[in-house]
C-alpha cells in the first residue's frame, strides 16, 4: 500500500527544490517506511532507496522527536545502526513529519562539507524552526490528499454524476461516473455544460436546483438535471455540481423559482441556429416586442421562453396562449378577462385574463396569424396604451407586459390579402426572429438524432448506440416538414420497434423510407442511364458507327437493334 508521502511526492520534491537555495544546505525527505522520496544536493542520488533500520531517521520516525546529529558514529543512536561501518557521516538535523498523532515521515537538513558544519551549529535554532514549518506544510498537503481520497471514495459510491470546481468553475474533482464520460479535472466546466448556466450561478451564487441541461460529449449531447450549490459558506467557496438523469424527474414545475435554461434545450451547432440564438440573446436584453416566425416544430415556444428566461423579467410570470387553439368567441375573455355577469356562465367575481396574469412579465401569443380581425384592434390598444378592459367591465387596468408573438404564416401576405392589420404587424414585429427549418440545418440532424436516441434509450430501457449508414442517409435526405418535432417522433418510433443495438432504416417510419426512395431511385436510374450511354459510345467507337457496327454493338449489349436506335435518339435529343 502506498504511503501518504509517496502520494504527494511530486509536491514534496517541488517544495524542497524551491527552498534549498534559501538555506544553502542539502535536504532529504523519507516516508514512514524510510523510503527517500525527495532529496537535493548530495542526497539526490539516493532518492528511491530505503534508509537502513535503526538509522538516525528510523529513530526520529519511531520516537516522533527531532534529532541533532553533529558527531556521526559517536552519537548513541548510531551505535546500533545496521550500516554504521559504511555511514555517509553527514552532519544533520532530522525533524519528524506528523499527521495528527502519527509520524508519516521525516525531513533532514544536512551537509557533507566541513566548512558548513559550524554554520549548522550556529543556526541550529533557526534551522529547527525552518524544518518545523516545512514539516507542517508537508503534513497539511498529506491531510489534503487524504481528504480528497476519502471524498473520492464517497463520491464513487454515488451512481449520479458529481463535479467539484473552484469558485470560478475550474474542475477540481470528478467522481467515477463523470470520469467515465471523459470529464477531467483541471479544465473549465463550461467545456461540457452551457456557459450561460455557469455564468448565471456565478452572478448570484445561490442554490440552483435541478436545472434541465445537457452535457456536451463526443458521443453527443446528454440530457440531465443539474443542481449547483456552494460547497461551503465562504464567499469564494468551491462549487458542487450534482447531475441526475432527466428520466428520474421528467417534469419541471412551471412555477419553480430556479432558472430553467430553455436556450440549452434548443440543440444544434449549425451557423443558422447559432445566429438565431445570438439574436435571441440580444432580444432578451431589452423590452421590445418580438415576432418569431417559423414552421411548425421549429421550437418557437422554446425560443420565447428562452428570451423571457434571459431577460430582467425572468422572475415574473411567463404566460403562453395559443390563439388557434381557443374558439374565437372565447378568446377575447381568455386574453382580457371578464367581470362578474358579463355573460351567461361567467364566474362570480369575474376572472383575470392572460394579460393580467402576465403583468410585469411576458405573454407568449402563439399562432398570432389566427387572431381574428375583430380582436386585432383590441390587442393593438393594449400594446399602444398598456391597458386592458375586461369583457363587461368599464375600468381600464394598467399593465406592463412584454409581448412575444409567433406564427408559421406569412403575415405580410396576409396584410396584402386584408387578413391582418398592418399597424398591428409593425407593433409586434419590432424584433424579428426567423427560425430556420431543419432541412436547412443539415449538420444538426444527426446531432439531434443522437440526442433523441439517448433520451428514448433511457425511457424505453434500450441500448441502441449506433445509427446504420442507410438509416443516416434516410434521415439526411428526408425534408422534415414537421421539423424537430417530427424528427423526435420518428426516433421515438424507431427506438420502440428496433430489436438490435443499431438503428436500421427498416425501423424508421414508412413515410420517411418512402420519401427517401423518391430521392434515391431517380439518382440510381440516372446513373444507370449514364453508364449505358458511355457503353454505347465506347462500343460504336470500337465497331464503327455504320449499320454493321451498330448491329455488333447491340449484340454485345444484349439488346435489339431497334432498342439501340431508340437509345441513340434519346442521347441526341
Amino acid at each position: 500500500m502506498t504511503t501518504l508521502l509517496r502520494e504527494i511526492q511530486h509536491s514534496v520534491r517541488q517544495l524542497i527544490e524551491t527552498t534549498r537555495p534559501i538555506i544553502d544546505f542539502d535536504l532529504s525527505v523519507v516516508d514512514e517506511r524510510l523510503l527517500r522520496i525527495a532529496g537535493t544536493g548530495s542526497y539526490e542520488k539516493y532518492v528511491g532507496l530505503n534508509l537502513p533500520s535503526k538509522s538516525a531517521s528510523d529513530h526520529v520516525v519511531k520516537s516522533g522527536e527531532p534529532l541533532v546529529l553533529y558527531n556521526p558514529l559517536e552519537h548513541s543512536v548510531c551505535q546500533t545502526c545496521s550500516v554504521r561501518d559504511i555511514c555517509l557521516r553527514d552532519t544533520s538535523i532530522i525533524y519528524p513529519i506528523h499527521k495528527e498523532d502519527t509520524v508519516i515521515g521525516a525531513i533532514t537538513i544536512g551537509t557533507f562539507q566541513p566548512e558548513k558544519i559550524e554554520k549548522i551549529k550556529k543556526m541550529e535554532r533557526e534551522l529547527l524552526s525552518f524544518l518545523e514549518n516545512v514539516a507542517d506544510f508537508i503534513s497539511a498537503k498529506a491531510k489534503e490528499m487524504e481528504k480528497e481520497k476519502r471524498m473520492a471514495a464517497i463520491l464513487n459510491h454515488v451512481n449520479e454524476g458529481i463535479i467539484l470546481t473552484d469558485h470560478q468553475g475550474c474542475i477540481l474533482l470528478v467522481n467515477e461516473c463523470m470520469e467515465k464520460m471523459g470529464i477531467t479535472a483541471g479544465k473549465p466546466i463550461q467545456q461540457w455544460i452551457s456557459d450561460n448556466l455557469v455564468e448565471r450561478y456565478l452572478k448570484k451564487r445561490e442554490l440552483m436546483k435541478e436545472w434541465p441541461c445537457s452535457l456536451s460529449l463526443p458521443q453527443g449531447d446528454f440530457p440531465l438535471f443539474v443542481t449547483i450549490k456552494p460547497a461551503s459558506e465562504s464567499p469564494s467557496s468551491d462549487i458542487l455540481f450534482l447531475f441526475k438523469n432527466q428520466v428520474d424527474n421528467p417534469t419541471v414545475k412551471e412555477d419553480d423559482s430556479s432558472f430553467v435554461s430553455y436556450l440549452d434545450q434548443i440543440k444544434g451547432k449549425s451557423k443558422l441556429l447559432t445566429e438565431t440564438k445570438r439574436v435571441a440573446i440580444s432580444a432578451a436584453r431589452g423590452h421590445s416586442n418580438v415576432l418569431i416566425q417559423g414552421e411548425s416544430g421549429t421550437g418557437k415556444e422554446l425560443f420565447a421562453r428562452a428570451i423571457h428566461d434571459m431577460s430582467s423579467r425572468r422572475k415574473e410570470p411567463f404566460i403562453a396562449l395559443n390563439c388557434a387553439a381557443i374558439p374565437d368567441h372565447l378568446l377575447e375573455s381568455e386574453l382580457f378577462g371578464y367581470e362578474e355577469g358579463a355573460f351567461t356562465g361567467a364566474k362570480k367575481g369575474g376572472k383575470p385574463g392572460k394579460f393580467e396574469l402576465a403583468d410585469k412579465g411576458t405573454i407568449f401569443l402563439d399562432e398570432i396569424g389566427d387572431l381574428s380581425l375583430h380582436l386585432q384592434p383590441k390587442l393593438l390598444r393594449v400594446i399602444e396604451y398598456g391597458i386592458v378592459e375586461r369583457v363587461g367591465g368599464v375600468k381600464p387596468i394598467q399593465l406592463q407586459v412584454r409581448i412575444i408573438a409567433a406564427t408559421n404564416h406569412d403575415l405580410e401576405r396576409m396584410i396584402a390579402q386584408g387578413n391582418f392589420r398592418e399597424d398591428l404587424y409593425y407593433r409586434l414585429n419590432v424584433i424579428h426572429l426567423p427560425l430556420p427549418p431543419l432541412r436547412k440545418r443539415q449538420e444538426d440532424i444527426m446531432l439531434l438524432t443522437r440526442f433523441f436516441l439517448q433520451k428514448y434509450n433511457h425511457i424505453f430501457a434500450k441500448k441502441i448506440d449506433w445509427v446504420s449508414e442507410e438509416a443516416e442517409k434516410s434521415l439526411l435526405l428526408y425534408p422534415w416538414p414537421g421539423n424537430v418535432r417530427e424528427l423526435e417522433n420518428a426516433i421515438e418510433f424507431a427506438v420502440h420497434v428496433e430489436q438490435t443495438d443499431v438503428l436500421q432504416v427498416s425501423s424508421l417510419p414508412v413515410k420517411i423510407q418512402a420519401e427517401t426512395k423518391k430521392h434515391v431511385e431517380p439518382l440510381i436510374n440516372y446513373n444507370l442511364r449514364r453508364m449505358e450511354q458511355v457503353t454505347i459510345h465506347q462500343l460504336l467507337q470500337r465497331f464503327g458507327n455504320h449499320t454493321e457496327g451498330k448491329e455488333q454493338a447491340a449484340k454485345e449489349m444484349g439488346i435489339s437493334l431497334s432498342t439501340l436506335y431508340r437509345r441513340l435518339r434519346e442521347m441526341n435529343s
